[in-house]
């Protein structure tokens, strides 16, 4: 008798699982009675949505996909409180005033008057704002990395600097921040170069209104924080990582690096392997592997510059806490408005 009930409690679970239910027992003090079977959703509920998912592809074949349209042409959409909601997000007290200086593109004005059919107040652009931000935001980046790796040349502190001011990098930023939700601007979509622009100015009207700290805080934050998981040797990339050792070695007055074969394996199959060291004064600086002896030399002197410059793969983290690092910004933003302040004097005087 048990046999039988225990096979069709097994059939029952077994359908009901396929049918996609789930099963609740009821159970007493001796034994299970029986199951019940509950669904989820009702029956309908999942032809309608392949109806529903099949007018939708036919509707977007028929007529295309639909029109990107700016955020502004909703019916909610009041742009004061954006303004008000975007100074809130990026954490910076800023006056609505020059918020919305640094959010207007010098294509807005055009368009308004196209618009009118009329000449209308020129409001003014973020042109020389976004040349104050991106001359800051350089200034400043390539102090942070002096002051972080006091070893790197300066060859590696520019290739770092572009890569982090460079276009797609910033609009990302930007899009992410809703830069793009209260840009004035006359074309839509944005283009990148306007977006980059706007971002720019927005960090100018930081500098212009809150101050150096302020300023240095947020490109940090916003900018810097992008080196994290980054190969700074790799962003940098230099032609000839031996030649560069060489030079490296000549400075500090000792001899030129010499190449030793550490190890190799597979030497008469398809895929060898080669260990090569570089060392100077019997002392390794660096080793690398390759398939081939040239492969192996360059990847050893490519680790021995990454040595003695002091941006190893294993290097620590960067000094980016707002708070445990603090003063490392504030020695920064010193150093960069001192640049800005003998800059802004040699133009003055040109």
């Amino acid at each position: 008798m048990a046999a039988p009930l225990r096979c069709t409690l097994r059939t029952t679970i077994e359908r009901s699982l396929r049918c996609g239910r789930s099963c609740r027992p009821f159970i007493s003090s001796k034994r299970i009675l029986y199951y019940t079977c509950v669904r989820h959703h009702e029956v309908w509920f999942r032809p309608m949505l392949f109806e529903l998912n099949r007018q939708i592809k036919n509707i977007l074949y028929k007529y295309g996909p639909e029109p990107v349209k700016p955020r502004s042409s909703k019916e909610n959409w009041d742009y004061n409180s954006e303004i008000f909601a975007f100074g809130k997000r990026i954490g910076e007290d800023l006056d609505e005033s020059t918020l919305r200086h640094a959010l207007t593109h010098s294509s807005f004005n055009s368009r308004e008057a196209s618009k009118s059919g009329e000449t209308v107040e020129v409001l003014p652009d973020n042109t020389l704002l976004a040349e104050s931000g991106s001359l800051f935001a350089s200034n400043y980046i390539q102090a942070f990395l002096h002051h972080v790796y006091p070893k790197l040349p300066s060859e590696g502190v520019r290739a770092i600097t572009d890569f982090l001011l460079r276009t797609d990098l910033l609009c990302h930023i930007a899009k992410h921040l809703g830069i793009i939700d209260v840009t004035q601007c006359k074309e839509f979509p944005i283009p990148e170069e306007i977006l980059k622009t706007t971002f720019l100015a927005v960090v100018g009207a930081i500098y212009e209104q809150n101050g150096t700290e302020r300023a240095g805080a947020f490109v940090r934050d916003f900018i810097v924080t992008h080196l994290i998981g980054e190969d700074l040797y790799e962003l940098w990339n230099p032609d000839d990582p031996m030649g560069l050792l060489m030079g490296v070695l000549k400075d500090e007055g000792l001899p030129p690096p010499e190449s030793r074969l550490i190890r190799e394996a597979g030497k008469n199959t398809y895929t060898p392997l080669y260990m090569v060291g570089v060392y100077c004064n019997q002392e390794l600086l660096g080793w690398g592997p390759g398939e081939s002896l040239d492969v192996a030399e360059k990847e050893a002197a490519a680790v021995a510059v990454r040595n003695k410059y002091g941006i190893p793969e294993n290097r620590p983290p960067l000094p980016l806490d707002s708070v445990k690092h603090k003063h490392i910004n504030a020695t920064i933003c010193s150093k960069v408005q001192d640049q800005m302040s003998q800059k802004r004097l040699a133009a003055n005087s040109s």
